[in-house]
């Protein structure tokens, strides 16, 4: 009989312990930040002592915690201060509008407003906003909304007034300025059209206030540990104060920017500079790499496709690069320096480039043992999959874009071809490792829409997004679970619960695995271990 006091033991559960057997226990038993012990009930109970905190799950199924691989902490937390265009106020653009002004109420004449979230698909006017639109309720604060794709957003008339933008000016290259029939922008800005805008920054201490707010929503979907895609400085800065203030109740898995683009400063060279590799940090607080920009999104009708957009023949999408040997280079000296890479390229000629920069940059390299990443990769073609297959890229799979972004999907697609897109089936029968993602604030963080999507493939409206490209609720875990451990080569560390693991574990309010699949969407989080720690606790 065990005679030492662990601290948590949670019991009379079902616990998928997602492990290589697929063992189903009813206890786990943790000691510290680790599991000591998973098995029967009978033998967990054994364990309690004095200060052992035992919980009853009565029936509810424990799970290893779910790992979001591909999001934007910082760029989530900014947003958390600013408008809230998402929801429910996306319905309409008149709804948006109001939340706009109740935030110009409380804001001085002169500053700038931020927001994000909208999407045009689900406005009842169906069509984007314009400069006109949020001139009529903040004449006086420039204001700039961002497109819930992230690569679209709409700014007022004293913002481009403050960029410089008229009727004169001329697109910056990998952005666009969108114009009306008459030439004059519409307030519609596409890429690094964006970045043209002298947006003031939060300061420091007002984004490690948002970032507080994040974590609170992430324990709240049960997610123990977080991939940044697309780091910067300011976020390393936050992560670390959080941790030493013992509040960051998620794993941070940091991947920086590479080159400069619309996610921020490159910093390639100064990670090779100070001899930083992949894997420095320690289990809160780790470095992966660094990360490329190649093109936008598919909904926007930025990602960079070699077939036109449906009913758009002359949209093709965009790439931020076009010089394949400078993008090589690049890599290549990330790979010199011990840093792995990862590539944001959603369209087939965007993957296609990606492709060719990693084979050629890696000549010399056994690129399959470094799982380096492609994310996205929502259109790849089938020697692509092939390519990918062979050079053995981990796919940070975004199939968290279906049920809240089907719908532009199938407008810029239509109905065939969006069968194809995020081949989360094929993924798993060719045997490439696809963790997946809300790539949040994109899409809300919610895990259960997240598996919805996988495993259901509908929009929010109910449109079919290619049912031969399901795949069961077992494998939609996985892909929270297993792969992206594996993916940051932690697969000994955590997801999945096991003896020596650390104890991050979540508890859903009923059983995602029997459940009709209609209803996984609404399934909600019990409770919430990050390292032995209760970071969420519904009731």
């Amino acid at each position: 009989m065990y005679t030492g006091n662990p601290d948590l033991v949670l019991f009379n559960g079902k616990v998928i312990t997602m492990g290589a057997d697929q063992n189903i226990s009813q206890a786990v038993v943790v000691s510290g930040d680790r599991i000591q012990y998973v098995g029967t009930d009978e033998e967990a109970k054994r364990f309690i002592g004095p200060g052992t905190e035992a919980i009853d799950l009565q029936g509810r199924v424990l799970l290893p915690g779910f790992i979001e691989s591909h999001m934007h902490p910082l760029m989530y937390a900014e947003n958390l201060l600013g408008v809230d265009c998402g929801g429910e106020n996306t319905v309409s653009l008149a709804k948006m509008l109001q939340a706009l002004d109740e935030k110009v109420k409380e804001t001085p004449k002169g500053e700038w407003i931020r927001g994000f979230g909208w999407d045009d698909s689900k406005f009842a006017e169906k069509r984007n906003p314009t400069r006109w639109d949020l001139d009529k309720v903040a004449p006086d604060n420039p204001v700039i909304l961002t497109r819930t794709c992230v690569h679209v957003a709409v700014a007022n008339s004293l913002a481009l007034k403050l960029g410089n933008i008229d009727r004169n000016t001329p697109d910056p290259e990998g952005g666009h300025i969108q114009k009306d029939q008459t030439g004059e922008p519409d307030g519609i800005l596409q890429e690094r059209a964006m970045e043209m805008l002298p947006i003031t920054s939060y300061t420091i201490d007002q984004m490690q206030k948002g970032m507080e707010k994040a974590l609170k929503v992430l324990a709240s979907y049960g997610i123990t540990s977080i991939g940044d895609m697309g780091g910067q400085p300011e976020g390393l800065k936050i992560y670390q104060r959080l941790h030493k203030m013992n509040k960051l109740t998620a794993r941070v898995r940091f991947w920086a920017v590479a080159m400069e683009n619309i996610l921020g400063q490159g910093l390639l060279d100064d990670l090779y500079e100070l001899g930083i590799e992949s894997g420095f940090g320690n289990d809160m607080l780790r470095i992966q790499g660094v990360k490329y920009v190649l093109d936008g999104s598919v909904s926007g009708k930025t990602a960079a496709v070699t077939k036109p957009y449906y009913k758009d023949e002359s949209a093709y999408g965009i790439m931020y690069y076009d010089d394949e040997k400078e993008m090589t280079e690049s890599v290549r000296k990330a790979f010199q320096g011990g840093i792995r890479v990862s590539v944001h390229a959603i369209g087939d000629r965007a993957i296609e480039f990606a492709l060719n920069v990693i084979e050629t940059a890696g000549k010399g390299y056994d690129l399959p043992a470094m799982r380096n990443r492609l994310e996205h990769c929502i259109l790849p073609t089938k020697e692509q999959l092939d390519r990918i297959k062979r050079l053995g890229l981990i796919v940070g799979s975004s199939f968290g874009f279906l049920y809240p972004l089907g719908e532009g999907y199938l407008n810029a697609l239509g109905t065939e071809r969006v069968k194809s897109v995020i081949p989360q089936k094929t993924y798993q029968e060719m045997g490439i490792i696809a963790p997946g993602n809300t790539d949040c604030p994109v899409c809300n963080v919610n895990t259960m829409e997240a598996l919805y999507s996988a495993v259901v493939r509908k929009s929010f409206k109910g449109s079919s997004l290619g049912e031969e490209q399901r795949v069961d609720i077992m494998e939609a875990l996985k892909a929270y679970t297993n792969y992206p451990a594996y993916s940051t080569f932690e697969e000994d560390s955590f997801g999945s619960i096991e003896k020596g693991k650390y104890a991050d574990l979540v508890v859903l309010q009923e059983d995602i695995t029997t459940v009709d699949p209609e209803t996984i969407k609404d399934i909600k989080v019990a409770m919430t271990v990050m390292g032995g720690r209760i970071v969420y606790r519904k009731d």
